[in-house]
């Protein structure tokens, strides 16, 4: 079946129409602040088919870092070999997740079309409350959970394992909806076209529009080095870029040289390490008139040594290699790139999720806080946003002071500390607890 441009536009937009639809419902659903009111969760729709593995064909403007990786998810998860509609949880780093608090549900349509919802739960039990912070083996982050079939003892398991075991429920089970929400979706889809034929053509055509744009850069060979922080010591981190332009384009991103493992919990899944690689070839090489997939990665090779910061082994601690040093691989791919694409690549942002977590034996607040974006070639940085990996709003301070023991004494711009230049960097946030 052949299906023109501007019809294949069409079909694209109603496939991401229903991520988004997806997570207006986990958003209406949830429980949590962290869900509900800052929106710190991502939907896609996966195919698996053609012998390939699965991909991420359409996808809501959601979460970078989640995004990435929602196909390694599914992947994790064939072999349980579901039938129709059955619900699988995971969180497991090492087995198809990223960081612990972030949860995947997902379940399949008969034609191994996928909907996939993952959600940043504010607690999953743990050495600290919000499950981050000063850990050093993965067993200190709390509740681990390998591609699981749901049932009532696993949700029961993993809410009571939190400090807050009535919002895990919450929005466990608002997940639940919003995956409810997307097979509906491509039910009334595949009524008006053939699903797997067209998430295929999209998967294809987005290949195509990429090949188009890295075979126009210039032969690439070009070293990026740069440090991590963590409890006061510096750790290396270094990426090469080269590109293969020959009659089968490749881009190759190789992290060999970089330090690891951290003895904290700023090591990063590959996973993670892939979905920072697919945000920057998403942002500066897929046409506007293209919806984001998971297509690019067709193209590259990542080569990141076992162990290595950027390659975690269990049993590494991992929850800030997801806000942390994901952000850390943005900036230094970037600053790779930026000699080839000198009018395309921004300056450092602010590097960091700046992430928060306080709590009590039976209450957690997390949340990621703003700052400043780096100036670009031919403009100022925008000031008190998030950056790159991190894409999500502020708790409200009326919510917040309802929900938690807490008030916000002060939430304001911190004022020209985004730094000098032709053209200024983005100012940070001063946000203030008691």
């Amino acid at each position: 079946m052949t299906i023109d441009r501007a019809r294949l536009k069409i079909y694209s937009e109603r496939l991401c129409a229903i991520c988004e639809e997806m997570g207006e419902t986990l958003k209406r659903s949830a429980e949590s602040p962290n869900i509900k009111t800052r929106k710190d969760y991502s939907c896609a729709i996966v195919v698996q088919s053609n012998g390939r593995d699965p991909e991420v064909a359409a996808q809501a403007a959601h979460i970078p870092v989640h995004l990435g990786s929602l196909d390694l998810s599914v992947k994790a998860c064939l072999k349980l070999n579901p039938s129709e509609e059955q619900m699988i949880l995971l969180n497991d780093p090492y087995n198809g997740g990223t960081h612990l608090p972030d949860l995947t549900v997902t379940a399949k349509t008969s034609k191994n079309i996928w909907v996939v919802v993952r959600a940043h739960h504010a607690d999953v039990g743990g050495k600290r409350p919000g499950s981050m912070g000063d850990t050093q083996h993965i067993d200190e982050e709390g509740y681990r959970l390998e591609p699981t079939f749901l049932t009532d003892k696993i949700s029961e398991s993993f809410c009571n394992a939190s400090r807050t075991p009535e919002e895990r429920k919450g929005d466990l089970f608002a997940q639940v909806a919003a995956v409810k929400r997307g097979l509906h979706g491509l039910e009334k889809l595949a009524a008006d076209f053939d699903l797997t034929h067209v998430l295929n053509l999209l998967l294809d055509d987005a290949e195509t529009a990429f090949v188009q744009r890295i075979s126009q850069i210039p032969e690439i060979h070009s070293i990026a080095e740069d440090h991590l922080e963590s409890s006061g010591k510096l750790i290396p981190i270094k990426v090469r870029v080269a590109n293969k332009n020959s009659q089968n384009p490749q881009l190759i991103f190789d992290f060999t040289g970089s330090a690891g493992p951290d003895q904290g919990s700023l090591n990063a899944p590959l996973a993670v390490t892939r979905s920072a690689v697919l945000y920057v070839l998403q942002s500066l090489f897929t046409p506007l008139d293209i919806l984001p997939t998971s297509a690019p990665l067709r193209r590259i090779e990542i080569i990141a040594p076992e162990g290595c910061v950027f390659n975690a082994k269990y049993p590494s601690a991992v929850s800030g290699g997801n806000v942390e040093t994901s952000q850390r691989a943005v900036d230094l791919l970037l600053n790779a790139l930026q000699p080839f694409m000198p009018d395309d690549i921004p300056a450092g942002s602010q590097s960091t999720m700046n992430n928060v977590t306080i709590g009590g034996s039976n209450w957690a607040y997390y949340e990621t806080i703003a700052g400043g974006m780096g100036a670009g070639p031919s403009r100022d940085g925008a000031t008190a946003i998030q950056v790159h990996m991190t894409n999500t709003l502020n708790t409200h301070a009326e919510e917040l002071e309802t929900v938690y023991p807490l008030r916000i004494i002060e939430h304001s711009v911190r004022k020209n500390s985004g730094g000098l230049g032709r053209h200024r960097g983005g100012d940070g946030v001063i946000k203030i607890y008691e």
